[in-house]
């Protein structure tokens, strides 16, 4: 072989190499790509740490029962990943069975379920009286509702109804009052006079009956309650 056809060769094995070195970058810089993008891995502590952050609370223990995520003034608060949702009605039950909060709330994190699956964990939460929030991609908290009018209902108990001795708000006067109390405010209810009464039936005790443990309720209206 002549000496220009060796480095022929040469010159055609260096472009050969040249392509590989460049082909394997491209590579490499795509795979680092990929990785620079996938999301963090955040854990429960992580979120954890953000609340109690935010709310300026803590976990709590709970003699014979155990530690909550955080609970505050108010709320017994469980966080938790979507897909282990079905563990947050049993344990925000105990803490409120042995250490009574008004509110139980449920924060959770991951990638959201699809509808179907969604609506009927939400619907689960509001049936055990449980709040349901979340935290998007960007650590913002998502507050969750299937029924507007229940959180309607809860927020004119808080800040309308105290329990008293020998006073009695009874249906329809419970009715005209929470209708009276949502037109001041602006705020949209059931026009059916029936539905009203039957959400405020199910939705009162929960929000009231930390005021007093001998609290109770009628079917269409509320013993021991006033409007202040």
């Amino acid at each position: 072989m002549s000496i220009e056809e060796r480095i022929s060769v040469l010159e055609k094995d260096n472009a050969d190499l040249k392509g590989s070195v460049t082909s394997l970058r491209e590579q490499l810089q795509a795979v680092l790509r990929l990785v620079s993008t996938q999301p963090v891995q955040k854990k429960e502590s992580y979120y954890q740490a953000l609340l109690s952050a935010k709310l300026n609370a803590g976990h709590m223990r709970i003699e014979g029962v155990g530690i909550t995520d955080i609970t505050t003034d108010d709320a017994h608060i469980e966080i938790k990943h979507w897909g282990r949702f079905q563990e947050v009605p049993g344990q925000l039950a105990k803490y409120q069975q042995a250490l009574p909060r008004s509110r139980s709330c449920v924060y959770f994190f991951g990638t959201e379920p699809p509808k179907k699956r969604y609506e009927q964990i939400v619907n689960l939460m509001e049936a055990a009286n449980i709040e349901v929030f979340s935290f998007d991609v960007d650590d913002e908290v998502q507050e969750h509702r299937q029924h507007a009018a229940k959180s309607i209902v809860d927020e004119f108990a808080r800040e309308r109804l105290v329990r008293q001795e020998g006073i009695t708000l009874e249906r329809p006067d419970g009715i005209t009052a929470m209708r009276d109390w949502a037109q001041q405010n602006g705020k949209d209810i059931p026009n059916n006079d029936l539905e009203l009464a039957r959400l405020m039936s199910t939705r009162l005790g929960s929000v009231v009956n930390h005021y007093d443990s001998r609290f109770r309720r009628t079917k269409y209206g509320w013993k021991d309650l006033r409007v202040i």
